[in-house]
């Protein structure tokens, strides 16, 4: 197939505004953590903990979930511009841009985070959740910016590793699926049957959710065009299905093993990528990433997501450690919105200029000015030189 089209040429706004929701339900995930009866995930905690977690209103809160859905998008998203005609894989500019994009924010996150800790010291405190009790313990910046370890100072830049990682071995996954383009399809199930698999650690559970994006985009255009002919009926049951698989690994028993956990994960990621064409593909989809207040939230999501935790631990911490998660949520949320949008008017939006700024050429307006000062620079050294050569002439006749 060809693997240049539509979706290649496109900026599919609605996935930014996927992504701003995911990011919010990440929030909600680390705010209701604090709640002891959710973190431990069992219903002795009572009804209303027992229909959050094991139904499918644990959606709002599926924090892991949500973050396989990032996985999903940053394959997705990267892959495309790779896809377009005319634009070669400008690699060598690739790798500083992509590195400034990340650990820019990255760095700046961690010390933020390090002086919120600061500002509001962690304890430990009975009763309280084990989750958030585990930020009490002793924060190395050290270990959180080379993301060695996470917890206690910000356990969501965990994701960061593989974000970094799959950065790296973007042209490889690249290479892999347009060489084998023509079977992109075996390549999506085997990509997604990978995290399947029990025991075979964290690499291979993650990074071929990557793999699933990459995948997605290679087949878009193929899939979309067959996508055209849905009727609305078959979009909503899509829809629903998608949400359902994507929420698998909280309508199976609590107490399934290691193979069964390792089946759902995959199903989950299978979830992850039906949203993703829902939100290229589907109207009704699309219109809701590109509304204006999901489309902000988009804008704001990777700020969001790498400062909301601290506030929310915070926010826990001084209502005494033992506070109802709903009103935890309840303040944390607008704090870590607002938060987040500062973060990303500072630190992230400057980042970006300057990852846009490797690799391209002076304006023209500069090329002039930089030829112009050559050539004055010239004129005034060779003017220097006949001065001093006078200057030394003189000295030595007299």
């Amino acid at each position: 197939m060809a693997t240049t089209g539509g979706t290649a040429h496109t900026r599919h706004r609605s996935l930014d505004g996927l992504r701003g929701l995911a990011a919010l339900v990440v929030v909600a995930h680390h705010a209701l953590l604090t709640q002891p009866s959710l973190y431990a995930a069992n219903a002795r905690g009572g009804a209303a903990a027992w229909w959050l977690t094991y139904t499918p209103l644990h959606l709002v809160w599926a924090g892991r979930e949500a973050v396989f859905l990032f996985f999903v998008l940053s394959g997705f998203v990267l892959t495309l511009p790779f896809l377009r005609d005319g634009v070669p894989g400008q690699w060598v500019a690739y790798f500083p841009r992509r590195f400034v994009r990340l650990c820019v924010p990255l760095a700046a996150a961690v010390l933020v985070s390090a002086a919120i800790a600061w500002l509001v010291p962690r304890v430990v405190t009975d009763g309280a959740s084990g989750w958030l009790n585990q930020h009490a313990g002793p924060a190395s910046i050290v270990d959180t910016l080379t993301l060695a370890r996470a917890m206690p100072l910000n356990s969501a830049l965990w994701s960061l590793r593989w974000e970094i990682a799959f950065s790296c071995l973007l042209p490889l996954f690249l290479s892999v699926a347009l060489m084998g383009r023509r079977y992109w399809p075996w390549l999506l199930v085997g990509a997604l049957a990978v995290p399947a698999v029990p025991g075979l650690g964290a690499a291979a559970t993650y990074l071929p959710m990557f793999a699933v994006g990459v995948c997605l985009a290679v087949g878009a255009d193929r899939l979309l065009a067959a996508a055209r002919w849905m009727p609305r009926a078959a979009w909503w049951a899509l829809g629903v299905g998608a949400l359902l698989l994507l929420n698998a690994r909280w309508i199976a028993p609590a107490t399934a093993g290691t193979a069964v956990r390792s089946v759902v994960t995959a199903t989950a990621v299978l979830g992850a990528a039906l949203l993703v064409l829902l939100f290229v593909a589907w109207p009704a989809a699309r219109r809701l990433g590109e509304h204006p207040v999901v489309g902000w939230l988009g804008a704001v999501s990777f700020s969001l997501y790498l400062v909301h935790e601290p506030v929310v631990v915070s926010v826990a911490v001084l209502l005494g450690g033992r506070a109802n998660a709903g009103y935890t949520l309840l303040i944390s949320l607008p704090a870590s919105l607002l938060l987040g949008w500062a973060f990303h008017r500072l630190v992230e939006r400057p980042a970006h200029r300057w990852s846009r700024r490797i690799g391209q050429p002076p304006a023209p307006g500069r090329v002039g000015q930089h030829a112009a000062g050559q050539r004055v620079a010239a004129r005034y050294n060779s003017t220097s030189s006949g001065a001093s050569a006078a200057s030394i002439s003189s000295a030595a006749r007299r």
